[in-house]
């Protein structure tokens, strides 16, 4: 149930987010921006995997992004960082690239001066992803002398780090929210699908959601 709530909680968001009073130029004079800086977010999956029990997987994500205008409503980001991946039964701390064709279908550029454009508006993405498990941890079930469980704990996972991969693609949309000239909020939901070291026979599809806050270098 508390998974179920926190993936509901963050989809809500995207919601809340863009409900907020904006202020607007005419969309004749208003076009997307280069940006570039830091982000911190937080994504909820849910596996559509029919062989086995779907399951939530939440995310704790620390990036670089460089985000470029292609026209005037279209961009194409940039980003890579480390990824805190957990759920009920595996914890990994992971590294990954990703890039974003982006759609601004409502570009909006707030008139207030210490609130910039930064691309704020509702949007639709086509992102991808690769990513690679640099350290990972497994739940032990500890069994007491009479030989039932008394308890769990985690267990470093031996891996080998860059060894294995997962590709992901999804169709996203969302809403950017320009908190000052170089703050912004950022919530979306998307579907997409995950394959494991380029074998589509482990692959199965996805729902998520998310929210992330970001702060930008001298936006352009």
């Amino acid at each position: 149930m508390k998974k179920l709530v926190l993936f509901l909680f963050l989809f809500s968001t995207t919601h809340f987010i863009s409900a907020q009073n904006e202020f607007y130029f005419s969309s004749d004079t208003v076009r997307t921006t280069s940006i570039q800086g830091v982000s911190l977010g937080a994504v909820a999956v849910l596996d559509l995997n029919s062989k086995y029990q779907k399951t939530y997987n939440y995310k704790l994500n620390l990036n670089y992004f460089n985000e470029i205008s292609l026209a005037k409503r279209v961009t194409v980001g940039f980003d890579g960082g480390l990824i805190y991946n957990y759920n009920d039964y595996y914890r990994a701390i992971s590294a990954y690239l990703g890039a974003e064709p982006r759609y601004y279908f409502s570009l909006n550029k707030r008139t207030s001066t210490y609130r910039g454009g930064l691309n704020s508006g509702w949007f639709f993405g086509l992102p991808v992803e690769v990513l690679t498990d640099i350290k990972a941890y497994t739940e032990t079930v500890l069994y007491g002398s009479s030989g039932y469980g008394s308890g769990t704990k985690w267990e470093e996972y031996k891996i080998t780090p860059f060894k294995n991969y997962q590709y992901t693609a999804s169709l996203n949309t969302g809403y950017r929210y320009a908190i000052t000239n170089h703050l912004f909020m950022e919530a979306g939901l998307g579907i997409g699908y995950i394959i494991y070291n380029s074998n589509f026979k482990l692959g199965h599809p996805y729902l998520k959601t998310g929210l992330k806050v970001a702060y930008t270098f001298n936006p352009k």
